[in-house]
């Protein structure tokens, strides 16, 4: 069974390419950011999958650091990707992730510089993120009309 450590790294590794498989998330799963303030589970799933949905190549992700108590996990991360419409993106985070007894994904809270965010948030507009809309919103949309 994999511990809270490698779920949680595995977690941010892939949040750029919608997250980790179901079965890591409680059913009671809040997840938090400055942005979209706090969400269930069934509001998290479908803005994990259109993160994925605005790089032209999946986004990579740097753990720099990795501190863990029993039921908590604490990485330090950075963040470099290409959107759609070339604007090139970095971010650096803080990611406390918590669990349940069950050793699934309780709670997530997402810290990140808001400001290096604002590029990357119009395409989230049409999942309910609370973010400003520019011209890559239309394109990333475009993109996926068909599918």
């Amino acid at each position: 069974m994999p511990t809270t450590v490698e779920i949680a790294t595995s977690f941010l590794l892939n949040i750029g390419r919608g997250g980790i498989d179901r079965r890591h998330y409680a059913d009671g799963l809040t997840a938090w950011s400055p942005l979209m303030g706090t969400i269930t589970l069934e509001q998290y799933l479908p803005k994990l999958k259109a993160v994925s949905e605005v790089w032209r190549r999946p986004l990579e992700v740097t753990i720099d650091s990795v501190t863990a108590q029993d039921d908590r996990v604490v990485l330090q991360a950075r963040s470099n990707g290409r959107l759609y419409d070339d604007q090139e993106y970095a971010n650096s985070y803080l990611f406390l992730v918590e669990f349940d007894e069950h050793l699934r994904i309780l709670h997530v809270r997402e810290y990140f510089v808001p400001i290096r965010f604002a590029a990357f948030c119009s395409p989230l507009s049409s999942t309910g993120w609370n973010v400003p809309t520019t011209s890559l919103s239309a394109e990333v949309r475009a993109r996926h009309a068909d599918e």
